[in-house]
């Protein structure tokens, strides 16, 4: 999936809730999925999305470990890529779910650096923050 280049940079929570909608649109969410996006020192966020369907409801190691290494290798072949934007989706109901709390907070831990905003959730009916464990405050 490609983004449209004009929207505006990431510099605040609700310019990254506002580019979340954007991308999601009226879509309903389904299944498990996870959206990363990468953006430069100034928030403006690349052309590139990628969608990962069918997460697991926890993650592992193995899994966590590998969307790690794909973002440091990113970031490390283009040099203006300084973070990266994550979202889990999950069909089911609004309320919080351990699918993107413990996610969420795996994500925080491994992708430390490179996460200068939180991890978003979509669910039916709402788009949001996902609040972190205590060992990734």
């Amino acid at each position: 999936m490609t983004i449209n280049p004009a929207h505006a940079p990431i510099t605040s929570r609700s310019t990254l809730t506002a580019f979340w909608q954007n991308v999601l649109g009226a879509s309903r969410p389904q299944g498990r999925s996870l959206w990363l996006a990468f953006h430069d020192e100034n928030g403006r966020v690349h052309k590139a999305l990628t969608q990962i369907d069918g997460l697991a409801l926890r993650p592992d190691a193995d899994a966590v470990a590998n969307l790690a290494l794909v973002v440091s290798s990113i970031a490390e072949e283009s040099p203006d890529i300084t973070g990266a934007l994550v979202l889990l989706e999950r069909g089911g109901t609004s309320g919080a779910s351990p699918f993107e709390e413990s996610w969420a907070d795996a994500l925080t831990l491994a992708l430390e650096g490179y996460l200068r905003w939180p991890v978003m959730v979509a669910a039916p009916g709402k788009l949001a923050e996902v609040p972190l464990w205590t060992s990734a405050a």
